[in-house]
């Protein structure tokens, strides 16, 4: 990917008058802070409670930016909950990006997530001809799945950030917090900070930026191509059974968690995006291949 983005090809094409309209239900970005994406409308009251309080219980005082349902279809419990944290606590809500192709509804806990074709709304805007309104525009992406989808949208928060913020990607579902500790799994392994805008230096694109990806499971184990059911993906997407024989003793890279400094994730999301537009895959888990 080019450094600054101007290989992603915009989904309404190059018109200069299109930008980035979304905006945050609750909260409100911090660009210097470290900051955790998840896709959390699937995810039951309880689940919240799980994820959102373990994670300060460690220590975490950066961002925590969530995609939820629509807030009209929320319980008030949850509603308070998020708005609570919200105000001042770091956690940015975006209700309602994720919506159902069939009938505009917002994905929420009742649907059936792991095979939603979904859409992305009110991404973009077009500016109005005389003054400075936008005019939000819909979805030119065909209806893919949430897996793959979600990288767009992780794009664009990730646009909201300093190159010194370190970003990760987690799945809520399954997903709670402990403090790391002397000896905790995180240990030599974190991204090292880099000097913030506030720094006596500033940021540039010498400085090193870095992203870590994990193996699905050890060499020896059965997560290798030739074992998986799901296999099949590849030459789905990319039309080529080629790349089977090429890749058929090698590891699965999941493609989240992830995390590294912004400008690296910015880089691997926008790679994810123009992964889609090149094969054009719906097929579920299509994210694995990219």
């Amino acid at each position: 990917p080019i450094y600054g983005g101007s290989d992603l090809i915009p989904p309404h094409g190059t018109d200069p008058n299109i930008h980035i309209q979304l905006m945050p239900t609750f909260g409100k970005h911090r660009p210097d802070e470290d900051v955790i994406f998840a896709i959390a409308n699937h995810l039951t009251f309880e689940e919240y409670v799980l994820f959102v309080m373990t994670l300060r219980d460690s220590g975490f005082e950066g961002d925590l930016v969530l995609s939820t349902q629509d807030v009209k279809s929320m319980d008030g419990d949850l509603i308070r909950f998020l708005k609570y944290h919200s105000n001042g606590g770091g956690i940015i809500v975006y209700d309602g990006v994720i919506r159902d192709n069939a009938n505009d509804s917002s994905i929420n806990p009742s649907s059936n997530t792991t095979a939603a074709m979904v859409y992305l709304k009110g991404l973009y805007g077009k500016k109005r001809e005389g003054n400075d309104q936008f005019t939000i525009l819909d979805d030119k992406r065909v209806a893919r799945n949430m897996g793959v989808a979600q990288f767009e949208l992780f794009w664009v928060w990730s646009t909201r950030y300093s190159p010194s913020s370190r970003m990760l990607i987690i799945d809520a579902h399954d997903t709670f917090f402990q403090e790391n500790g002397g000896f905790g799994i995180g240990i030599s392994k974190a991204c090292p900070l880099l000097p913030t805008n506030n720094s006596t230096f500033t940021t540039s694109r010498t400085e090193p930026s870095i992203i870590h990806l994990y193996e699905e499971n050890q060499k020896n184990a059965q997560h290798k191509l030739n074992k998986l059911k799901d296999r099949l993906m590849l030459p789905v997407a990319y039309k080529d059974r080629l790349v089977l024989q090429f890749m058929h003793n090698e590891n699965i890279l999941s493609p989240s968690p992830t995390h590294g400094h912004q400008r690296a994730m910015e880089a691997y999301f926008r790679a994810m995006v123009r992964q889609f537009d090149h094969t054009q895959c719906t097929v579920y888990h299509c994210e694995w291949a990219f």
